[in-house]
């Protein structure tokens, strides 16, 4: 089994260098850094581009916001997987906009609303780790299995297949009350003050 992972991993670094070491990837930085060097125009022509800042976040966080909540009060408690997959990336980008932009806001208002929305990341953060380490424990057995693995080995896989799979339901049936931690009507109205009336301020 050792083995076999030695080789699952020595195989994917060999292709991540080869990404990094393509002709295409040195191109794309060259033209990023170009476009970085370039310095602003002096009549920006981007829609909203006169517009102050802190409205423009605060109308995207709020708008992200009411749709983390939809998306996550529509995930029904025995349904896929794939829909706490696309909550977690609508958590991620509304991570990145309140932390890229902490300095617009009270550090005292804004800090625990990053900390609730933290702890949901981490839970599911942890449930995509199970689910897709699931996935590839399946495909190492499929492969030792192939490769005449002896039973002793594929064996040690379904135990921790098992182990994975237990975490993973113990994380989906915890999902709604962390969900409601985040999503419930105090951090609502936080929200809602700290951001949709900022945006109506500005």
């Amino acid at each position: 089994m050792r083995a076999h992972f030695a080789l699952h991993a020595e195989d994917a670094h060999a292709r991540l260098n080869a990404q990094l070491d393509a002709p295409a990837y040195a191109r794309w930085t060259q033209r990023w850094e170009g476009f970085l060097d370039q310095p602003p125009p002096r009549r920006a022509s981007a829609r909203q581009a006169a517009a102050p800042i802190k409205a423009l976040v605060s109308r995207r966080v709020w708008k992200l916001y009411r749709r983390l909540v939809e998306e996550g009060g529509a995930i029904a408690p025995d349904g896929p997987a794939e829909p706490l997959h696309d909550l977690r990336k609508t958590a991620k980008k509304l991570r990145y906009l309140l932390e890229l932009f902490r300095s617009l806001y009270p550090p005292e208002k804004l800090a625990p609303r990053i900390k609730a929305l933290k702890g949901l990341q981490d839970h599911l953060g942890a449930f995509q780790d199970a689910h897709a380490q699931m996935a590839q424990l399946r495909e190492f057995a499929e492969a030792l299995r192939e490769d005449g693995a002896p039973t002793s080995a594929l064996l040690a896989l379904g135990a921790l297949l098992e182990r994975r799979h237990a975490c993973e339901q113990r994380l989906r049936k915890e999902f709604p009350g962390r969900f409601a931690k985040f999503a419930g009507g105090p951090v609502r109205r936080k929200f809602r003050r700290l951001f949709k009336a900022e945006e109506s301020r500005a």
